[in-house]
């Protein structure tokens, strides 16, 4: 004799599942409501859907159900991405970061690609911040500084990147940081990246000549923020 349980298996009396009834495509398994024009009593149904659900979010990227086929498309999408920001980078190191991800992502969208694509860009603000953290932290340990690469893309976009020294912008992204965290001011951090720009070009060049550049770039603004928060 066979009986059905909540999970929609078919076992023995011995509890040997010998077979699982599905209503509808395989990836998305419902319970069965009849066997053999039996009703079939359920008293979990809520529970189980709440378990299919975990389990369909869980599952691999695109339909792509080979966890390898995974890691070697998550790497062939991180290098389009490199690429596309100018972070230079070698074979090992995507492998790595794409590696160091594999089993720990939660979603199926967004992908780990589209998220690191959101992170490398200090303007962009998208996505849940236990994601980002999670892709900030794995790109911290197989690249080093984050922070290091979002300056080096801003100085990028003022053609500044062979002027002004990466760390020197560090050093005072790091010090506006805790004067803001201070003043009890919330700034996003491309705006304190270029608050950090502005200090250091405030620190090599006269005052007139930083206010033109900003000009140029339509960032009059971050003068008058770094004042306000040195109270000049």
């Amino acid at each position: 004799m066979r009986f059905v349980n909540d999970n929609g298996e078919v076992i023995t009396e011995n509890g040997e599942v010998t077979d699982i009834i599905y209503e509808g495509t395989e990836y998305y398994p419902a319970l069965p409501k009849y066997y053999n024009n039996t009703i079939i009593r359920n008293n979990s149904s809520e529970t189980f859907r709440h378990i299919m659900a975990i389990k369909r979010a869980f599952m691999p990227v695109e339909g792509i159900r080979d966890l390898e086929d995974i890691v070697r498309n998550w790497v062939t999408e991180f290098k389009i991405i490199l690429d596309k920001a100018g972070i230079p980078y070698n074979e090992r190191q995507v492998v790595a970061l794409a590696m160091s991800l594999r089993g720990k992502w939660p979603v199926k969208r967004p992908t780990p690609y589209e998220v690191l694509e959101c992170v490398l860009d200090p303007g962009c603000i998208k996505y849940n911040p236990g994601l980002r953290r999670l892709i900030e932290n794995t790109f911290n340990e197989v690249f080093g500084s984050l922070i290091s690469v979002q300056i080096n893309r801003v100085l990028r976009e003022w053609d500044l990147e062979n002027v002004i020294n990466v760390n020197d912008v560090l050093n005072k992204y790091i010090d506006i940081s805790r004067v803001t965290r201070f003043r009890r001011r919330h700034l996003y951090r491309r705006t304190l990246i270029e608050l950090a720009i502005t200090a250091v070009l405030l620190e090599n060049s006269d005052r007139n000549t930083v206010e033109d550049i900003l000009r140029e770039l339509g960032k009059e603004e971050l003068i008058k923020i770094i004042d306000t928060l040195y109270g000049l």
